[in-house]
């Protein structure tokens, strides 16, 4: 371990044209079958911390993100200098969350002499929403508002029972733009069966870190394969492995992959260090048949 910065793993540089060309792109491989998924385009892990330090990140953006399509998340906030104490304090709040693809819109209005108020909306908001839900706050007097008329034409009118009365007023409708009809977000999803008995969160159940989702796609990614010599007939990796390898006694270095298949080198170095140390090396896989091994903590593969 160095005292300073670890270095880079992978450092790419997009080459330069009138729209410059992209550093890093990755297309995941094809999947096949009712209920399964292709690859993931990249998949990448935070760096394991040591004597107390912090996990690190999976990804790290300096800079504007977009993405095309629907965003899965465990949680989400913003992250900011703390507005009183910028030097020395982070702030976050934690994102809004709906069922529903949902948009709010809020603000304030002074009622006239006759009591009334015509709130104005955005010239998109009823092609962009539909389903409105209204809520009005009376500020500053004791008073009644209602919703004399509902939104037609981007705009909805207010009335209360006195005159000049500032109403504070939200409104939320749901996307029916063209995306969203389309991507509707599904609210509840049932497991694909390998993910089955597994956690995308093992940790705030108590569980450990081989019942991870992660785990599941590795071990059923590799067994399913039957390129580079596998045997995913005498391996049943997604239902027996739950041990991980503690030892780290072999010599001969290999990086680690989650694609085995797609990489020759290393089913080939693996097996000539097993072979070397024998099945010792391996610790905690008694329950584990011999066609089904763990390596490295993250590689699985089949001897034949």
């Amino acid at each position: 371990f160095g005292s300073g910065v670890g270095g880079v793993g992978v450092l790419a540089s997009g080459g330069a044209s009138n729209f410059g060309g992209a550093g890093v792109k990755g297309v995941g491989g094809t999947g096949n079958g009712a209920g399964n998924r292709g690859g993931s385009g990249i998949e990448a892990f935070g760096g394991q911390g040591a004597g107390g330090a912090a996990v690190g990140l999976a990804g790290k953006f300096n800079g504007d993100v977009q993405v095309t399509g629907n965003l899965s998340k465990g949680g989400g906030a913003f992250k900011i200098d703390h507005p009183l104490d910028p030097e020395n304090k982070y702030l976050y709040h934690s994102f809004v969350e709906s069922p529903d693809m949902k948009n709010i819109y809020d603000g304030n209005v002074l009622t006239d002499s006759s009591g009334e108020a015509v709130v104005v909306l955005p010239d998109y908001f009823e092609a962009l929403n539909h389903d409105f839900r209204y809520q009005l706050t009376v500020i500053g007097t004791f008073a009644q508002a209602i919703i004399a008329d509902k939104i037609q034409d981007n705009h909805f009118r207010i009335k209360t029972n006195a005159p000049n009365v500032e109403v504070s007023w939200q409104v939320t409708g749901i996307r029916h733009d063209a995306f969203a009809n389309k991507h509707r977000i599904q609210v509840e999803e049932e497991k694909p069966k390998v993910e089955r008995g597994y956690y995308l969160h093992p940790e705030a159940f108590g569980q450990p870190e081989e019942k991870s989702i992660n785990w599941a796609r590795d071990a059923e990614g590799i067994c399913s394969s039957d390129s580079a010599g596998l045997k995913p007939s005498s391996c049943e990796c997604n239902n027996q492995i739950n041990h991980r390898s503690t030892n780290r006694a072999t010599e001969e270095p290999v990086t680690g992959s989650d694609n085995v298949a797609a990489s020759q080198a290393l089913i080939r170095a693996v097996s000539r260090a097993l072979q070397r140390a024998g099945n010792d090396s391996l610790v905690g896989l008694e329950s584990v048949p011999n066609s089904c091994k763990l390596f490295r903590s993250r590689v699985f593969f089949c001897l034949n």
